[in-house]
């Protein structure tokens, strides 16, 4: 299938983690698309937070960048 095809249909999953979080194991083309909205809000509910912020914004991080809220 075209990426533009597969692309659209990870879109509609936004709202299902699970569905998502299979997607991105499927194939290395799907994982942008699915990190996109996986990642998109995460919450830290405890723990240290500035280090979670280290974390995802350390140089070898690849979610970092998908991170809005």
């Amino acid at each position: 299938l075209p990426p533009e095809l597969t692309d659209r249909v990870i879109d509609h999953l936004h709202d299902d983690p699970t569905s998502l979080a299979a997607c991105s194991l499927v194939c290395s083309a799907w994982l942008p698309a699915a990190r996109l909205h996986h990642f998109r809000e995460v919450t830290v509910v405890c723990g240290n937070v500035h280090a979670f912020h280290g974390l995802i914004h350390h140089p070898s991080s690849r979610v970092g960048s998908y991170v809005q809220t």
